[in-house]
């Protein structure tokens, strides 16, 4: 049968009615749960209203996750019902709400794999709620959750052929699934280690982010392989300090790293010697009908509301301006919040269970909250990663100093001879000094300069880190 036409948001069948939903603020919780004060965080108070993420967000109470890892969890989650089937028409090329994150905490203390782990599964034949034939077949997913080759992932991605309408109302409509790919990965240096067999792989990821429409790459099996409306989404736990073992350096400058969001946490909040699930709370079935409901509801073009616009051209300015005199690192990380931005309000917007596909601007100023609360929290994970020995070495210096408030020369060098030599130290010692980092003193006396004496002391001067 002849098919000419690909499919459109008005040959969907939606849903008859609204998935179960459940509320943060239902005092039902508070009043049940005698733990739920004490594990209400700022990131509750933050977390999108009215849709799935505020759903996912309860449905991992009882377990020891971060609610900042089940906040982004939950977009990434949303990010990969859509594909590119929800999208903002921007010149050139139209911008698609995929994601890059990297979950990093200390190991074993915040369950970071295992809210990814949730997240993946929820994603697992979810599309039989979906009504329409066509649709579930468009919204069937792959996701991929080991390691795997740059070839591999290649191959992972190759499209299959597209499909002619299973509904005989509309016979002219084909059904394209394109080279789409759901990456949740548990442990990231399982899957982006510096082997040889993953040469290549970052700037593979960083190639597949742009979500091109054609993109054509060789491998020695089938030679040259095209991929047809790519749309990757990546996620992956690790810890701080694999984090700067495993990813090369080709990761940073404009490459991976900037494109994208790391989110840190160090310290539990939630302790649950067995994880338990809310009696009340979202079921797993649940979750999977309000990602049907989306998948139906969400298909086309958005825009952005004129006040929506206001509010994004009037903090554009003001980011641009910061950006000129952020430092180097800096920059490299927060050089795409823009694009961020729009991308995570399209995503707030798209998860509520709310007809319409207009981003207003409410939107906007929680992807803003999102987006400044993970950046501010991240700084302490990602200050070493890329930046040169003389770099690591010196915050390794500076948190030592900063750690104890004041420290005497004697114990510092005992504490960073792992990293530096005692001629060493004394020279980040001076460009601390010079900077205004730390004072000096000796017997009492403040110095001006690097004495070392091994009674020097050395005291961290609040507010006016090198950072």
């Amino acid at each position: 049968m002849k098919t000419n036409r690909p499919l459109a948001a008005e040959d969907i069948l939606f849903p008859a009615k609204l998935p179960p939903h459940h509320s943060l603020d239902d005092p039902y919780w508070a009043e049940t749960y005698e733990w739920w004060e004490r594990e209400w965080t700022d990131w509750e108070t933050i977390a999108p209203r009215g849709g799935f993420i505020e759903d996912f967000l309860l449905a991992t109470k009882g377990t020891e996750t971060a609610s900042s890892f089940a906040i982004w969890t939950a977009l990434a989650v949303v990010a990969s019902v859509l594909d590119r089937d929800a999208y903002l028409n921007l010149y050139p090329v139209s911008w698609y709400p995929n994601l890059y994150l990297i979950f990093a905490a200390p190991p074993g203390r915040l369950k970071k794999s295992t809210v990814l782990n949730h997240g993946a599964s929820l994603l697992t034949n979810y599309e039989k709620h979906i009504p329409d034939e066509n649709l579930r077949h468009k919204k069937r997913l792959h996701v991929h959750t080991n390691r795997v080759t740059p070839e591999g992932l290649q191959d992972l991605l190759a499209p299959i052929p597209p499909m002619p309408s299973k509904r005989k109302d509309i016979p002219d409509v084909y059904v394209d699934k394109g080279s789409t790919l759901a990456l949740f990965i548990s442990e990231l240096s399982t899957f982006l280690g510096r082997q040889s067999y993953n040469l290549g792989m970052v700037s593979k990821l960083t190639d597949l982010y742009e979500s091109k429409a054609r993109d054509a790459d060789y491998t020695k099996k089938d030679g040259s392989q095209e991929l047809r409306n790519v749309y990757v989404n990546f996620c992956a736990a690790t810890t701080p300090a694999d984090m700067n073992d495993v990813l090369p350096q080709e990761a940073f400058g404009g490459g991976l790293m900037s494109r994208t969001i790391v989110i840190y946490e160090d310290i539990p909040v939630r302790k649950h010697p067995l994880p338990i699930q809310m009696s009340a709370g979202p079921s797993h079935d649940d979750l999977r009908e309000g990602l049907a409901w989306i998948a139906a509801n969400t298909f086309g073009p958005y825009t952005m509301s004129k006040e929506a616009l206001g509010y994004y051209y009037q903090w554009y300015d003001s980011f641009k301006d910061d950006l000129s005199r952020e430092d180097n690192q800096r920059v490299l990380s927060h050089s795409r919040m823009d694009v961020l931005m729009i991308k995570i309000a399209l995503l707030i917007r798209a998860q509520r269970y709310e007809m319409g596909r207009e981003i207003g601007v409410s939107d906007l100023r929680k992807a803003h909250q999102l987006l400044v609360k993970t950046y501010t929290k991240n700084e302490t994970a990602t200050k070493n990663v890329g930046a040169t020995e003389h770099g690591k070495h010196l915050h390794h210096v500076v948190d030592r100093i900063k750690d104890r408030k004041q420290i005497d020369r004697r114990s510092l060098l005992q504490s960073v001879s792992k990293y530096v030599s005692s001629e060493e130290l004394s020279m980040f010692l001076s460009q601390l000094y010079e900077m205004g980092t730390i004072k000096i003193y000796l017997d009492d006396h403040p110095q001006t300069i690097v004495t070392r004496s091994s009674k020097e002391l050395y005291v961290y001067v609040a507010g006016n880190d090198h950072d």
